[in-house]
């Protein structure tokens, strides 16, 4: 399968909408000259009639160059003098947001226990719970257990485990 039924379109849109992000796309708001940059530098794999379902552009100039793009078949991916990689969507395990110094990344853990990374610079946790959301919905299943707002950061709402003192997203001290 490599396109999306007009239900699935609407049930992406409707994840995609809890936010407003100026890095993130959808379907046929993909700005055009974006996408072909997506495809030329990290997309060289995609399928002539594959549909791109969300872009998210963490190149420097808004160019396209460097970020994410996710197909009915996967995710295409390329950070900064990285190289370009694909993940299939029946290999995603897992999705993980990881404080690396400064920028945080985001981890794609795979059944078979590899783990690729991209940093998320810009939307940082809109990205990822929009990216999360997709992913899960386009694997059939239901969204991850929510967390209580008393187990999350109140500055970024990440999660927080009872050991944490900093939260490893934004770096706020726990009181």
């Amino acid at each position: 399968m490599s396109n999306l039924t007009e239900q699935q379109r609407e049930e992406i849109i409707k994840i995609f909408s809890r936010s407003n992000p100026d890095r993130m796309f959808l379907f046929d708001k993909i700005p055009e000259k974006r996408l072909m940059n997506a495809k030329k530098r990290f997309g060289q794999m995609i399928e002539m009639n594959e549909e791109v379902i969300f872009l998210l552009d963490e190149s420097s100039f808004r160019t396209g160059r460097d970020g994410m793009m996710i197909t009915p078949l996967g995710i295409y991916a390329k950070a900064g003098g990285s190289p370009p990689f694909f993940v299939s969507l029946s290999e995603v395990k897992e999705l993980e947001m990881v404080q690396k110094k400064s920028i945080p990344e985001l981890h794609i853990h795979s059944h078979s226990d590899e783990v690729f990374k991209i940093s998320i610079i810009y939307g940082k946790k809109t990205a990822f719970n929009i990216i999360d959301e997709i992913i899960l919905f386009l694997q059939g299943k239901q969204q991850r257990k929510e967390i209580s707002d008393q187990n999350r950061c109140s500055n970024c709402g990440a999660p927080k485990h009872s050991s944490d003192i900093y939260c490893e997203y934004c770096g706020v001290e726990f009181g």
